[in-house]
């Protein structure tokens, strides 16, 4: 399992565990794999993609981008 470490408030030094096969969705909504609770995220913002050791960021078309 990998770890993601927030830098950014509300919540920094919080740390996220991430799959390392397959999609963690990360958002505000309480059903995220992630759930970052500010306002500027969306409730389903992003999706981080595991492939062959790899890390892929995806949008989900987030109205403040990603």
């Amino acid at each position: 399992m990998a770890t993601l470490i927030v830098l950014a408030l509300p919540e920094p030094g919080k740390r996220c565990h991430v799959t390392t096969q397959g999609s963690t969705v990360m958002g505000r909504d309480p059903t995220c794999d992630l759930v970052l609770d500010n306002r500027s995220i969306s409730r389903l913002h992003a999706h981080i993609i595991a492939q062959r050791g790899r890390f892929y960021l995806e949008d989900n078309n987030s109205t403040n981008g990603t």
